[in-house]
């Protein structure tokens, strides 16, 4: 059943929720881009759980939706093992790149995540994924151990801790990807030494996450997060880590601007 683009916003979900409560045949259903927006989402979620056909595949990115009411449908379609963002069941590399997602299309995508069994590899990079959608994503991310590329960060060689260096610069990297980076390096990884996540996104909220590994790694010598519109909060973050750390950093570079400084770490009180 498609829907997709006809843009009947919440009163047409509201009345599609309807009938799918009472359907036992549906199988796939496109709602994409069809201004259901948090109402309808409403609607839909309870219809869903409730309907008794074997839905797979429910689309329903593009959708105005805001976290709460993503998290709603994310939560119903766990438990039912639908996908809800157009990624295919048997999809193996799913790249949205540089594609505007948000917070709300994070959750969806990690709910994604949660239910396919074939996805290995997922792009999110150069978008405006933040907040709790990047926590959710972040954590589906590290619950897949089948998912061995992440934004072109390496996991399958991360986890089997075989790389000395990690070499990322300018791959769009966001939140998200700094999270998942964080994990590894202070859960799994010990053998990476050098961090370069020049020119990339992960602002203030991306430092403050990357900035427990870098106080925690006692491995890392050298990182470099130059170019990544930290502001003045993700600074702070990081030099304080560097700060606390027993092995002071060799490197800790934090420019802005293409300017590439080094910022030598405070002295450990």
């Amino acid at each position: 059943m498609t829907k997709s683009s006809t843009k009947f916003g919440f009163l047409g979900a509201r009345a599609l929720a309807s009938a799918i409560a009472t359907n036992s045949s549906l199988k796939k259903l496109d709602l994409s881009w069809n201004d259901i927006g948090p109402e309808g989402a409403a609607a839909l979620a309870p219809a869903i759980r409730k309907s008794k056909a074997i839905l797979t595949d429910c689309n329903v990115r593009g959708n105005n939706l805001d976290d709460p009411s993503a998290t709603s449908l994310a939560e119903v379609a766990k438990e039912k093992r639908i996908m809800l963002f157009g990624i295919r069941h048997d999809q193996v590399d799913a790249v949205l790149y540089g594609l505007r997602l948000q917070s709300e299309d994070a959750i969806l995508l990690a709910s994604d995540l949660s239910v396919s069994h074939s996805l290995t590899s997922l792009t999110v990079a150069s978008n405006k994924i933040v907040g709790q959608g990047a926590q959710q994503l972040a954590s589906a991310v590290l619950a897949k151990p089948t998912l061995v590329d992440f934004s072109g960060i390496p996991l399958k060689q991360l986890r089997a801790n075989r790389l000395t260096k990690l070499e990322l610069p300018k791959k769009g990297l966001g939140v998200p990807e700094a999270m998942v980076l964080s994990e590894l390096l202070q859960s799994v990884n010990t053998s990476v030494t050098s961090l370069n996540l020049a020119f990339n996104e992960i602002g203030p909220e991306g430092a403050a996450s990357l900035a427990a590994a870098v106080a925690a790694c006692g491995s890392i010598t050298r990182v470099d997060v130059s170019n990544n519109f930290l502001q003045a909060q993700g600074v702070k973050s990081l030099r304080e880590a560097a700060g606390s750390r027993r092995e002071p950093l060799q490197s800790l570079l934090v420019g802005r601007d293409g300017e590439r400084r080094a910022e030598s770490p405070p002295d450990t009180p």
